[in-house]
């Protein structure tokens, strides 16, 4: 759930109206114009049921959405569901809810109207346990949906003063000066301005972002004066029924005053900032916002007088400031663009932007700078998907389109492995022409489509691959080919011709000079057709590499995967301690990522490890939990490959054999129906002992947490709430909240399962970078 950064004033009679209609209906839209407060209503209802469903409430904002055919992924993505599988992605979120208990959040539906309808039918005709809460500005037309109009905040009557002392009854005057204090620090409600606020209330019809808006401008000016400039520039209705029309023209005056009263600097910031879509950084602005005359410190400064005037809000995470903008914001300074060139300048600039970002973290990806650029990427998807959409549509530069989606980081380690097919298809249908960059996107392709089981797409692709490489005569280009090849041959149990195509592969890696990423991927792949042929040995080379080559350049997200190798072939062995490890030490590594493949084969592996040393209950709980990760990514679990199913059965078998039917079937279920933090956590949990690599943070960080962190620290490996924390150390609970993002940070972490996983592993060894020893 979004952390509040202002105060929920009012509604409370709606919140207990909608909470009741969501008791009794599976389905209810709040409906209303824009600006009236329903995301913020319907984020504090959703906060206030989360103890009511027992698998979660989640949130889906929608509102940066304009590809209608990426809303179920944008779903996926919202519930964090990591799935990359051929299925379509409503069967992959029908799957996914059956059969839990779960509340989802639709949040501004209205310009994805009958694609939200549909997809919320079908979520709700097959799973009862689900409830949707939808906001939009019309109604979505779902059988069984229940309307609940959100109305302005409550206003005195116009032409009618309270008395003296008595307007902060009504939410609106409220609202005006809780967020006039949070600009004027000594601002108060005296008998001189109280009946101006009314004033301005009633003229702002108790809409809360044009209040909000208008409160902002008292950093500049009086409250007579903000009551004179608005009555200078709206003409308002004050009585009768009035369409939504009407209302959002309202809205729109608001917004136009609060653009005139904008310096020229930020009015063109505003308007060029409308490329964005969900939040950018510094950084973007001054690519995308910027021109021949400014500077880091002008954009700077414009951005800061926006961010002052409530147009831009400033958000920080992971140690990032980033600004968003409403998207009634967003789509007025889009509207301010020049009318002629639709803000195609700005637009290409904005891809530009994302072609630049995406092309530096290739050049970075393998090494020390991995998580930090997949946190960074994924934060980035909204942006790197309306470039795409742009690229491939209205600009037609299918080639950049290519280059931009090209990347296999992008979508293996960081993001879904089915939309990386949905945009790689999309461009090289639409991008035929041989060259280099086409032959990147077809190794891209084929390596998704290799691991999502699609073999003959797989072969397909990687066979042009190594075609264009030859009319190019582009030897790198025929390596990768028969990289892709080998590794269909691998996963079709081709083994034979698998290795000898991997082979090929590998010595024209090494004699081009294709070192690092490609090597390491082509060798840990080659790794499984050494063991599946029965020469563990040779395998055991292979991984040991990676794992050097990785150590030696700090690159986390293959050296998962080498000591998940490692520890497989130390587990065929009968070296248990050593294999589970080995196995925890890789599942450590992939708590940043978005690796579905990679999570798949560990919690098999773990749970047959974990069988073999006698604890039945914890192997029925990793099996269904690894049983959930393959059916939400491949068509056949361990790739079907015959030797891998018999030991999950024998791991089964055994497991049952222990538990009896029902115990494994209930730790089976609990398994399947872990989040990713619940998984990592229990996976590695207080056995997981990986002592060799230390966690990815910033320099120093882990040892310039102050003694207060280091104490919440050990609280949370407790497993101890914030609220917890806060009534064992007699401290607030907001300044519990604030230790714990602080913490966060600092280690580079996400989420609060990561800081007691790190616990764990710390309280097995002897020096512990939590105590400040």
């Amino acid at each position: 759930m979004p952390a509040d950064l202002t105060t929920f004033v009012g509604r409370r009679s709606e919140l207990a109206a909608a909470r009741k209609l969501l008791s009794d209906a599976r389905l209810v839209t709040l409906t209303g114009v824009g600006g009236v407060g329903k995301t913020r209503l319907a984020t504090q209802l959703a906060r206030s049921l989360r103890r009511a469903f027992a698998d979660g409430v989640w949130i889906v904002e929608l509102a940066t959405l304009r590809d209608e055919t990426v809303l179920a992924q944008t779903v996926i993505d919202a519930l964090d569901i990591t799935e990359g599988s051929t299925r379509s992605r409503l069967e992959v979120l029908r799957d996914f809810v059956r059969h839990r208990e779960i509340l989802i959040v639709m949040d501004n539906c209205e310009h994805l109207l009958t694609a939200a309808a549909t997809l919320i039918d079908s979520l709700l005709r097959r799973a009862p346990g689900l409830r949707v809460l939808a906001t939009s500005r019309q109604a979505l037309g779902v059988p069984g949906e229940h309307l609940m109009p959100i109305r302005p905040l409550p206003i005195p009557i116009p032409g009618k003063m309270p008395e003296s002392g008595m307007s902060s009854e009504f939410a609106a005057v409220t609202l005006f000066v809780e967020r006039a204090a949070a600009v004027v620090p000594d601002f108060v409600v005296t008998s001189e301005n109280e009946p101006q606020i009314v004033q301005i209330c009633q003229q702002l019809e108790g809409l809360p972002l044009a209040i909000e808006l208008a409160a902002a401008r008292l950093r500049v000016l009086a409250v007579g004066e903000l009551y004179a400039s608005l009555s200078h520039r709206f003409t308002l209705l004050t009585g009768g029924s009035r369409t939504v029309a009407e209302r959002h023209q309202t809205l729109r005056a608001t917004v136009d005053w609060s653009f005139d009263l904008c310096t020229g600097a930020e009015q063109k910031l505003w308007a060029r900032a409308s490329a964005f879509a969900g939040t950018f950084d510094l950084e973007g602005a001054l690519a995308v916002c910027g021109d021949t005359t400014s500077t880091a410190e002008s954009i700077l400064e414009t951005i800061t007088g926006l961010v002052d005037k409530s147009i831009l809000a400033r958000e920080e995470d992971t140690g990032r400031v980033r600004f968003r903008m409403l998207e009634t914001i967003r789509e007025y300074g889009e509207s301010k663009l020049d009318p002629h060139s639709r803000g195609t300048e700005v637009r290409q600039r904005h891809l530009a932007w994302c072609v630049g970002l995406v092309e530096r973290a290739a050049q970075d990806w393998f090494g020390p700078a991995q998580e930090r650029w997949c946190i960074r990427l994924r934060t980035e998807y909204p942006n790197l998907r309306v470039a795409l959409e742009y690229c491939l549509t209205e600009l037609r530069d299918h080639e950049t389109g290519l280059r931009l989606a090209s990347p296999y980081f992008l979508w293996m380690a960081c993001g879904s492995l089915a939309e990386g097919r949905y945009w790689l298809d999309r461009a090289l249908a639409l991008s035929p022409t041989p060259s280099i960059v086409r032959g990147n996107a077809l190794w891209t392709n084929a390596f998704i489509a290799n691991t999502q089981g699609e073999l003959d797409a797989a072969e397909a692709m990687a066979e042009e691959c190594r075609s264009l490489g030859g009319k190019l005569n582009d030897q790198a280009i025929v390596a990768a080919g028969n990289h892709m090849l080998g590794c269909a041959g691998l996963f079709r149990g081709e083994l034979a011709a698998a290795c000898e195509l991997m082979e090929s592969a590998l010595e024209d890696y090494l004699a081009l000079g294709i070192r690092t990423d490609p090597e390491v991927n082509l060798r840990f792949e080659l790794g499984l057709a050494y063991l599946f042929t029965g020469r563990p040995d040779l395998a055991f080379e292979q991984y040991d590499y990676c794992r050097r080559v990785c150590d030696e350049h700090q690159a986390p997200w293959l050296l998962s995967y080498a000591l998940w190798g490692i520890g497989l072939i130390e587990f065929t062995r009968g070296e248990l301690h050593s294999a589970a490890t080995h196995v925890r030490e890789g599942l450590l590594l992939k708590r940043v990522f978005r690796d579905t493949l990679g999570l798949a084969v560990v919690l098999d592996t773990l749970a047959w490890i974990t069988a073999a040393d006698g604890d039945a209950l914890r192997a029925a709980t990793l099996l269904g939990a690894a049983a959930q990760q393959w059916k939400t990514f491949s068509r056949q679990q361990l790739f079907g490959y015959k030797d891998f199913v018999a030991q999950r059965e024998r791991c089964e078998t055994q497991a049952r054999r222990q538990l009896g039917d029902k115990e494994f079937a209930d730790g089976f279920s609990r398994g399947a129906k872990m989040s990713i933090d619940d998984l990592l956590t229990y996976a590695l949990g207080d056995r997981a002992v990986p002592k060799r690599p230390q966690p990815p943070v910033q320099d120093g960080a882990s040892t310039s947490l102050t003694r207060r962190q280091r104490e919440i620290c050990q609280l949370i490996g407790d497993g101890l709430t914030n609220k917890e924390i806060a009534a064992k150390l007699v401290i607030s609970l907001r300044t519990a909240e604030s230790h714990v993002q602080h913490i966060l940070t600092k280690l580079g972490f996400t989420s609060r399962a990561q800081v007691a996983a790190l616990v764990a592993q710390q309280r097995t060894v002897s020096s512990n970078p939590l105590d400040g020893r």
